[in-house]
């Protein structure tokens, strides 16, 4: 004998949870899936941590530290938002273009810049720690990074039988969005993977959104929605 129910989760995290009074009794052949997600792809690439530039100029040497607002920016939209920051402090020529063929970027500024500070965007661009010269062409030490999400991992405490590089995990579902910035993402997975419960009682659900070293997306405040689906199984 088997049924099945559904469960929806909503919130502006990437950690969402609830709790069931009386509990859920299920069968000890249960199962639980994905069945969609819903948000805005809002996951930004400049945010704490990357988003600073610091620039010498003037005669007096003088550095000026350049905090770029959090978001998620292609490098010609990168590059608008520093020359737009820039010209507040009288720096007059800034460029940054990639090459599409070595994927490294190409940075040039009539101003040094300082990128062995904490909070750099060097990371991102592919630079090392180092202080750029003025007036000359520097290209990239590495391939840039613009997308520091490469996966997002949908894990729930209830599932067992998934695996990360080895470990026990409770990922039931990864995907990367397929649409650009502020667009909606709807994630309905073609196939519903289902994975044993660890519980014959339900009593609390946690569905968390990871990248793929484990981090929280941060989505900056947009509705996540996710419906799960549990296949009850019962022993005959």
């Amino acid at each position: 004998m088997s049924s099945s129910q559904t469960v929806s989760l909503s919130g502006q995290s990437s950690e969402l949870e609830c709790n069931f009074f009386p509990p859920l009794e299920v069968g000890s052949k249960s199962e639980i899936g994905l069945l969609s997600i819903q948000t805005y792809n809002s996951i930004p690439n400049v945010g704490a941590g990357c988003d600073t530039l610091h620039i010498i100029h003037g005669s007096q040497r003088v550095t000026t530290k350049i905090k770029i607002p959090t978001g998620c920016y292609e490098i010609i939209a990168l590059e608008a938002k520093i020359r737009e920051l820039l010209k507040d402090i009288g720096v007059r020529f800034f460029s940054l273009s990639t090459d599409n063929s070595t994927l490294k970027c190409t940075l040039h500024c009539n101003s040094e810049i300082d990128l062995n500070v904490d909070g750099s965007i060097a990371p991102l661009l592919g630079f090392d720690r180092r202080i750029l010269e003025c007036d000359r062409r520097h290209e990239s030490d590495r391939v840039v990074k613009i997308m520091n999400v490469n996966t997002i991992k949908v894990e729930c405490n209830l599932a067992l039988g998934s695996f990360d590089n080895g470990r026990q995990s409770h990922t039931i579902h990864e995907f990367y969005p397929v649409v650009p910035p502020g667009y909606k993402i709807v994630e309905i997975p073609k196939y519903c993977v289902l994975y044993k419960l660890k519980t014959n009682t339900i009593d609390y659900v946690r569905v968390s959104l990871t990248d793929q070293n484990g981090k929280s997306i941060d989505f900056r405040g947009e509705t996540v929605n996710v419906r799960l689906l549990i296949k009850n199984g019962f022993e005959v």
